[in-house]
């Protein structure tokens, strides 16, 4: 089983870090500081279950060298959905799927983003 590199890791990291944020501040922005989960390297070659994108974003199982999500309890353990509500399976990822992903997140009882929508929570 191949493991993918720390630079597809991380550019895959990155993007879904971006993509967190600006789901979660909405198009317009937003004047609230919201932290962001905290992000490490990996060793090259590290299996996907104990990856940094295993702990953060639920993407546990390789797939073709591709760390993915492949078990709604993988979500449910990642930071992603304890922080930001990304809980819910959906196609190797992890995402909002409704308010009850939401619901019981920090940054619902934080900052207000308690509604599921596209896939991340909002205010």
């Amino acid at each position: 089983m191949r493991a993918p590199s720390v630079s597809k890791a991380l550019a895959a990291a990155t993007v879904a870090a971006g993509l967190l944020a600006f789901g979660f501040a909405g198009c317009g922005g937003s004047s609230k500081k919201i932290p962001k989960p905290k992000t490490g390297e990996d060793a090259p070659n590290s299996a996907c279950s104990g990856s940094q994108g295993c702990k953060i974003w639920g993407w546990c199982k390789d797939d073709g060298g591709e760390c993915v999500a492949a078990a709604d309890q993988e979500c449910k353990d990642s930071q992603a959905c304890k922080l930001g509500g990304l809980c819910s399976l959906y196609y190797g990822r992890c995402v909002a799927l409704n308010d009850g992903d939401c619901s019981d997140s920090e940054w619902c009882k934080k900052y207000g983003y308690c509604d599921a929508e596209d896939g991340v929570c909002k205010d």
